[in-house]
């Protein structure tokens, strides 16, 4: 098996020292990442100015909302990278990387799609992958911090049916089979096909 080429795909829009941040963590040695796309939904000078300072490659595009964002971004990641391209990482604007994210998401190995919890400023549970099994529905929902998350539902991934879309792995075979993120919503994970 060959070893993971992921692009990570961003949107933002009018959030520069969120983008800055979260190119910031980017740099920070993630094995795997090969490149980094920042569709900018406001067409602003300054976020180019940022985006390209970065070494990242900037898209200037009308206000069409994440799923179109996260469309064109995965689409340029295809036309740059071609055939090497195993994964997209698609990130909203204001999510927060360690050096140890993508190494995480990718340990999923064959999952199509893979879904981190996400926390806040304060380390709680903002957001979670729905669990695919509705018995352990209620248990995450209760969580609190992701030691609780372990604690309650273990520390293997689960399965799940939906998930916002802030911080996304997606295998290119998912995008292959099922294509690119629908367009036509606005709003958290609704703008998601792999699920």
């Amino acid at each position: 098996m060959r070893p993971p080429f992921v692009v990570a795909c961003v949107v933002t829009y009018r959030r520069p020292f969120e983008l800055e941040r979260l190119l910031r963590g980017l740099e920070i040695g993630h094995g795997g990442l090969g490149g980094i796309v920042v569709v900018d939904n406001a067409s602003e000078e300054a976020t180019r100015a940022l985006v390209e300072k970065s070494g990242a490659q900037y898209e200037a595009a009308p206000n069409l909302g994440p799923g179109a964002g996260w469309k064109r971004g995965m689409e340029l990641a295809l036309e740059k990278h071609g055939a090497e391209l195993t994964h997209f990482w698609c990130l909203d604007d204001d999510v927060v990387v360690d050096a140890e994210v993508l190494a995480r998401l990718l340990e999923a190995g064959e999952a199509v799609a893979v879904a981190p919890l996400l926390t806040d400023a304060a380390g709680k549970v903002w957001a979670f992958p729905e669990p695919l099994r509705t018995d352990l529905r209620p248990a995450i929902r209760e969580v609190g911090t992701p030691a609780e998350a372990v604690a309650r539902l273990g520390r293997e991934p689960l399965e799940w049916v939906w998930c916002t879309g802030a911080c996304v792995l997606v295998a290119r075979a998912a995008v292959e089979r099922v294509g690119f993120h629908r367009t036509d919503f606005w709003m958290l994970g609704e703008d998601l096909e792999y699920s």
